[in-house]
C-alpha cells in the first residue's frame, strides 16, 4: 500500500475517532440533553447537503471535473482529499463554530464526522465490496448515476436529489 492510499483510508479510522471523541468532550463539558441529540442529527443531515453540494461541484466546477470524472471511468481508484486537507477543513469548520457557539460546535461536529464516515465507508463498500442486502438500493442508485453521469448526486441519501429535483437527467 502506497501513501497515498494509507493517506486515503486514515479518514475511515479518524472520522469516527474523532467523532467519538467530540461526544466525550461534549458529554463532559455540557452533558446530553435532547437539544444536543438535536443538533447532532443536524450535524448528519448537514453532512448529506455537504455531500450533494460537493459531488454536483465535482460534475460544474471544471478544477474538480477532472478528478472527479477519473472516478467515474475508475471507480475503484484511490481519488479524493487527503486526509490533510480534510482535517484542516473539519478543523477550520469547529473552529469557527466554537467561536460562534461552543456548546453547538460540540454537538454538531460529531453528527457531521458521523455523516462523513458513513459516506466513506458505503462509497467505498459500492465500489469495492460487498454490501448487506438493505444497502442494494443505494448501491444501485450510486451505479445509476456513474452511467449516467449527470443525475443521482447523493450517495448516503437520494434526499437533496428530490429537493433539488436532480434525480432525473439534467439538460
Amino acid at each position: 500500500m502506497n501513501w497515498q492510499q494509507r493517506f486515503y483510508y486514515l479518514d475511515f479510522i479518524a472520522a469516527p475517532l474523532a467523532s467519538v471523541l467530540w461526544c466525550v468532550m461534549h458529554d463532559s463539558t455540557y452533558g446530553w440533553d435532547w437539544w444536543s441529540y438535536a443538533v447532532l442529527c443536524f450535524g448528519v443531515l448537514t453532512w448529506t447537503l455537504i455531500e450533494f453540494g460537493l459531488h454536483h461541484l465535482g460534475h460544474t466546477l471544471p478544477s474538480l471535473q477532472k478528478e472527479h470524472f477519473h472516478h467515474h471511468r475508475e471507480p475503484i481508484a484511490i481519488t479524493g482529499p487527503s486526509s490533510f486537507i480534510t482535517l484542516a477543513l473539519y478543523l477550520g469548520i469547529y473552529l469557527g463554530l466554537d467561536w460562534i457557539n461552543a456548546w453547538f460546535a460540540s454537538a454538531f461536529m460529531p453528527g457531521l464526522l458521523i455523516g462523513y464516515a458513513a459516506y466513506l465507508w458505503l462509497h467505498n463498500a459500492i465500489h469495492r465490496g460487498k454490501l448487506p442486502r438493505f444497502l442494494l438500493e443505494r448501491k444501485q442508485y450510486h451505479e445509476d448515476h456513474h452511467r449516467g453521469v449527470r443525475e443521482k448526486f447523493g450517495v448516503t441519501t437520494s434526499l437533496w436529489d428530490r429537493v433539488f429535483k436532480k434525480k432525473s437527467k439534467l439538460p
